[in-house]
């Protein structure tokens, strides 16, 4: 599957010609989605048809916490949830757990020419203008 990057500058007018499109036309709200699966009625009635039963309220201290007094039902360990860096040592590969490392993998991709193109362009607009002097 490829995939396309794009960036746009702030205070540039986009192009949709330049990405393949111009030619959109608009889709179908949820509303005629939901006439076409077989819902009867007008928009209000359906609008309506989507608030639920009032749910449970959560408790403070049971469902969620604060976080006042550090008091969040859960003590972060050094070593696993944080590093403090005092022994001078990186964190090196060495130091995930499997589950870390599982967590890092994505999908293999490779980037096109297209891909470095549009990528380039995106670097290059971000680059300040010499205004003389110096940064």
């Amino acid at each position: 599957m490829r995939k396309k990057v794009v960036g746009i500058t702030v205070g540039t007018t986009f192009n949709p010609e330049r990405f393949g499109g111009g030619n959109a036309k608009n889709g179908k709200s949820a509303y005629e989605i939901a006439v076409d699966n077989g819902f009867e009625g007008t928009e209000p009635e359906w609008l309506e048809s989507l608030k639920g039963a009032d749910g449970y309220t959560p408790v403070k201290g049971k469902d969620y916490f604060d976080g006042k007094n550090g008091d969040d039902g859960y003590t972060p360990q050094k070593g696993v949830d944080y590093f403090d860096g005092k022994d001078g040592a990186d964190f090196t590969y060495d130091m995930f757990t499997p589950e870390q490392l599982e967590n890092l993998k994505g999908e293999s991709y490779i980037l096109t020419a297209e891909d470095k193109i549009a990528i380039a362009e995106v670097v290059i607009a971000e680059l300040p203008v010499w205004q003389g002097g110096s940064y």
